[in-house]
């Protein structure tokens, strides 16, 4: 007869994420990740082979990436991921993805903004994070038919590094209660350079409370439909708890893009279930929806489903509400399996 089964959790298998990644982009059209961000992603999941990488700031429990929709960018593969491994300084991670990110945009981003982004990214590493310091920094990317299409580079905001920050996104954001910055994003495409300044909101979002800071950025009109779309997801939930939801401010050409993130890991006591809110706000936009149920069946396996880690409300003068989703795939969550013990079979 066979031995005693144990139960324990599998750790997610890096060697699966390159596969699956490669898989990902074939079905969704896009260049393979692999080739493209070849150097930084094999550094990143070559560290993961030592126990404890599902301990990071970015998926906290899985392998630290998250592909994401988004209804403005549907044809491509996006991904965020927490660079080199758990066992990191946040300094130094800051300092690595930075010249990361510098190298690959000089290789792969053709535009004459590379300087100015390799500039940013050298005033963000030259300082020193606090001990206080989570993650230091994140990177993201979105890629095309052929090619990088945006590479994106997120820096946690900390007491040392808070005067590189915009002094108008941030006056702007302290019209709303509770708001601190988070994380500072840089982002570079074929067709220039953007930044964006994320919030926390630490003592909860009342969602009347964004009406000063959208009146100020000429997005007072969108209030209305931005609380309506929040509503449905949240099941009419007005006030957000501490922690649950986030902002992003960014200023472009055409003027403000305001974003409202729901983080589903703390919303989950009051939002509905984030999927099926997902699928119904999309039910009225099929060509999205269709977009979106292609990514999340990618992401997914057999009885597995991806895991919906944030839904954001994007809106800016001239357009509606739409959403974006960041899933966490099914091959990075980890699964409790059936092990034989150290007996074997007998």
């Amino acid at each position: 007869m066979l031995a005693s089964l144990s139960t324990t959790r599998s750790e997610p298998r890096p060697d699966t994420a390159f596969n699956r990644l490669r898989l990902l982009a074939l079905t969704l059209g896009s260049a393979d990740p692999v080739e493209l961000l070849g150097n930084v992603l094999s550094q990143t999941f070559d560290q993961l082979q030592d126990a404890g990488h599902t301990d990071n700031s970015l998926a906290p429990g899985c392998l630290p990436l998250e592909c994401s929709f988004s209804e403005l960018d549907r044809a491509r593969l996006r991904m965020d991921f927490e660079p080199f491994g758990a066992g990191i300084a946040p300094t130094a991670r800051l300092r690595l993805a930075s010249a990361a990110a510098s190298q690959i945009a000089r290789c792969q981003i053709n535009h004459e903004s590379v300087a100015a982004f390799n500039n940013l990214a050298s005033a963000w590493q030259a300082g020193e994070l606090s001990s206080s310091a989570r993650f230091g920094a994140f990177l993201g990317a979105s890629l095309g038919v052929e090619k990088l299409e945006e590479l994106k580079i997120y820096y946690e905001v900390d007491s040392t590094n808070h005067c590189l920050l915009p002094v108008g996104l941030t006056r702007l954001l302290e019209l709303v209660p509770g708001a601190l910055p988070h994380f500072f994003s840089v982002s570079l495409s074929q067709t220039g350079i953007s930044s964006r300044l994320y919030a926390r909101c630490r003592r909860g979002l009342h969602l009347t409370g964004l009406e000063p800071l959208m009146t100020r950025v000429g997005l007072g009109h969108r209030l209305p439909a931005l609380i309506s779309t929040v509503l449905r997801l949240t099941d009419m939930q007005f006030t957000m708890p501490p922690e649950a939801a986030g902002l992003g401010l960014r200023q472009g050409k055409s003027g403000f893009e305001l974003k409202v993130e729901l983080v589903t890991d703390i919303a989950l006591g009051f939002m509905r279930s984030p999927i099926e809110g997902v699928r119904d706000e999309l039910r009225q936009r099929p060509v999205a929806k269709r977009a979106f149920e292609t990514l999340f069946a990618a992401c997914s396996e057999f009885g597995k489903p991806a895991q919906v880690s944030v839904v954001s409300v994007t809106v800016t003068a001239s357009r509606e509400p739409r959403l974006n989703v960041y899933l966490r795939p099914a091959w990075g969550l980890g699964t409790p399996v059936q092990m034989l013990d150290e007996q074997g079979p007998s």
